[in-house]
């Protein structure tokens, strides 16, 4: 029996790893379709790693870079990374970056700069705060109901699992739109006196950095909200099987 929060956080970890795992192998099997509909920098830098290297290699750095993120999980089961893991899981953060007149500099991801350039010469108008918050919170309330926070710049809404709180936050300013669950344990003092595992997003479940949208128009909304709901219900849907049996120690009754 779990009896204390490092335990609980623990058994979580390697249930959630073991999760990741699975998703980045079928991300791999599909060639990394659902990524490359993501257009933030790290999703269009990551199209361009596709592009140049083919869906079998991302794949090999996908599954380092994640193993290299839980590095708790491999010590948990006395295991380590490879020679060859370690330099896979390089790969990404190499290509991130270029030598331009001997310095380093970040890598601007091909669609990145299609999408400035389309700003710079008028030939499309981004989505505003105001057109996010309405085009999202209609779908989301539509979808999971009731909204616990509603207001420029951030939309979130929570479940109850077993005694979990998941908290699911979309944000979205200065032409950028991201989010990520938070799982934490409720007791008396509120429902996240103790988190068990942050940061949670669809590129994170690949071993990547956190997933995103820049520069969107507002005919590019809709389907952003819809592939956003779709990876919302993928983790919601598979959140209690990797609870089961988790019981949150700080729960007071």
């Amino acid at each position: 029996m779990i009896t204390t929060f490092e335990a609980a956080r623990d058994e979580f970890a390697l249930r959630y790893f073991d999760w990741c795992m699975n998703q980045t192998q079928r991300a791999g099997t599909e060639s990394f379709a659902r990524a490359r509909c993501i257009s933030g920098f790290n999703g269009a830098l990551f199209q361009d790693f596709l592009d140049e290297f083919g869906s079998t290699e991302a794949l090999k750095c996908c599954t380092a870079c994640l193993k290299k993120n839980n590095r708790r999980v491999l010590a948990m089961r006395g295991e380590q990374l490879t020679l060859e893991e370690i330099a896979n899981s390089k790969r990404f953060a190499n290509f991130s970056r270029v030598l331009t007149g001997g310095v380093e500099i970040a890598r601007v991801p091909t669609r990145i700069q299609a999408r400035r350039q389309q700003i710079m010469t008028g030939d499309c108008r981004l989505a505003s705060d105001a057109e996010i918050r309405k085009t999202f919170s209609q779908l989301l309330v539509k979808r999971f109901g009731p909204l616990s926070v509603s207001r420029s710049g951030l939309l979130q809404f929570r479940r109850e699992v077993n005694t979990w709180s998941v908290s699911t936050n979309i944000e979205f300013r200065d032409d950028n739109i991201r989010y990520s669950h938070i799982i934490s344990g409720m007791s008396e003092l509120g429902p996240h006196a103790g988190i068990i595992e942050t940061s949670i997003s669809y590129l994170a479940w690949l071993g990547l950095p956190g997933t995103e949208w820049e520069y969107a128009t507002v005919s590019e909304l809709p389907s952003i909200a819809s592939l956003l709901i779709e990876f919302i219900e993928l983790f919601l849907e598979a959140l209690p099987d990797l609870l089961k049996g988790i019981q949150n120690p700080l729960k007071i009754s």
